[in-house]
């Protein structure tokens, strides 16, 4: 199950705008509007080449040859509303028929232009998952390369199972058992449903759960529906465009279009990316000051009792679920433990790191940890304060504190309430000292 019983419960009204905040803090962090923006310029200057490249791979089916009209006209009905679904349709088949007559080093240009496209929707979706490493570029176009194979043969089968329903009750679809009737008009939400799914699983560099990306699919997929309706029932009823633009008004209408498109499509991916965060409650968890000191405790203690038994190693994703830490929060902690030299990436397990502690814990103290994450003694003569005090020596010495001597050792052996102890005996003097400098100046 998604979420449990016992978790529905628990759900009130201060818990729903909660994550209604997370929610708009995590769009506006990842700036959809603007990058749906960048897709739409993007998708108009490689919109005919990957048409192009996509019939020709459809109709190299032979199976699938004699439904090349009926996929366009399978596409343009779905994808687009239909006010300008016809236009648009003559207008890219008129583009695609020229390009077929480029030469060699035009036609690579093309190329190029749907490559530099699908990098930029896979840079968008790993930025939606706070991915950090991009795929090799060879794997990443054979991963666009196999979803334009795959959808074409995809909206083909659909179409030959349509067709052959439709044949039963000799065309006439409202004729059909109810249930086979209502299956009949799913399927082309829920072959978008699978099209967005597939796209959130295979595109971004990082494991996206089967039911996640699914769940994400069916609501951009419904989405997708709902504003291709209102969308085209505005444009037909209010016609703004062509009365500013006349016979020009196909272009931005089609361009409003996509933007629209790719809103949709970037806000499922923004779902499928939240939806184990929900599940497992991370987007209620509140920082601090200190709390990252915490955390990084915590994963070395995570680190710590992992090598005692095999296979000495813990996956990204298991750190981050059994210390209730998002994943883009986790890797940026796990950087900073990294170049402290206290942990290490030893291994890639379908592409999901592993880490390992590497530090000595008899031996390594919580000092570079604080200096680190909390306060930095030895950038102090850097700063304004230091300008002001002339003398840094004496504030120093003040804020050294013997508790960051201690070992990881004798915190992790100390249990849970050891480690609360011994953090807040090492955060709490700097507040005091710090006073005490104050006052002496």
């Amino acid at each position: 199950m998604l979420f449990s019983t016992r978790a529905l419960r628990q759900w009130n009204a201060a818990k729903l705008r909660a994550l209604a905040r997370y929610a708009l803090r995590r769009a506006g962090e990842d700036h959809l509007p603007q990058v749906a923006s960048s897709l739409t310029f993007t998708t108009v200057l490689s919109l005919v080449p990957i048409l192009t490249v996509a019939f020709a791979l459809f109709t190299a089916f032979p199976m699938f040859k004699s439904f090349r009209a009926d996929i366009e006209g399978y596409m343009f009905s779905n994808l687009v509303p239909g006010s300008i679904s016809r236009p648009i349709l003559t207008y890219l088949n008129q583009f695609s028929s020229n390009a077929k007559g480029l030469t060699a080093a035009g036609l690579i240009g093309l190329v190029v232009t749907s490559v530099m496209t699908m990098l930029t929707i896979e840079n968008a979706l790993n930025a939606i998952w706070r991915v950090r490493h991009r795929r090799p570029l060879a794997q990443r176009v054979l991963v666009f390369w196999a979803l334009m194979t795959f959808a074409p043969v995809l909206i083909g089968a659909s179409l030959s199972v349509s067709s052959y329903l439709v044949s039963i009750s000799a065309g006439y679809v409202h004729k059909l058992p109810f249930g086979l009737g209502v299956i009949v008009g799913l399927i082309p939400i829920l072959l978008s449903a699978i099209a967005f799914a597939m796209l959130y699983v295979f595109v971004p560099n990082t494991n996206v759960e089967r039911r996640d990306a699914f769940i994400a699919g069916l609501i951009a997929a419904a989405a997708f529906e709902i504003a291709k309706r209102v969308f085209g029932a505005y444009v037909a009823h209010i016609p703004t465009y062509t009365a500013v633009y006349g016979a020009f008004a196909t272009l931005p209408i089609f361009l409003t279009w996509i933007y629209v498109s790719w809103l949709v499509t970037l806000l499922g991916a923004t779902i499928a990316s939240t939806l184990p965060i929900i599940r497992q409650g991370y987007w209620q968890r509140r920082t601090f000051p200190g709390s990252e000191f915490f955390d990084a405790l915590g994963v070395l203690l995570l680190l710590y009792r992992a090598r005692e038994q095999a296979p000495r190693t813990v996956p990204e994703r298991d750190i981050g679920r059994r210390l209730q830490l998002e994943a883009d929060y986790l890797a940026d902690l796990l950087t900073k433990l990294k170049a402290l030299h206290l942990i290490g990436k030893l291994q890639q397990d379908r592409g999901e790191a592993h880490w390992a502690l590497l530090c000595d814990a008899h031996t390594t103290t919580l000092r570079p940890l604080y200096e680190r994450l909390v306060l930095s003694l030895p950038r102090l003569p850097r700063t304004a304060l230091a300008r002001h005090l002339g003398d840094t020596h004496a504030l120093v010495s003040q804020l050294q504190n013997p508790a960051l001597d201690a070992t990881l050792l004798s915190i992790f052996t100390t249990g849970e309430r050891g480690v609360a102890a011994a953090a807040q005996a090492a955060t709490a003097p700097a507040a005091s000292a710090m006073a005490a400098a104050s006052a002496s100046a």
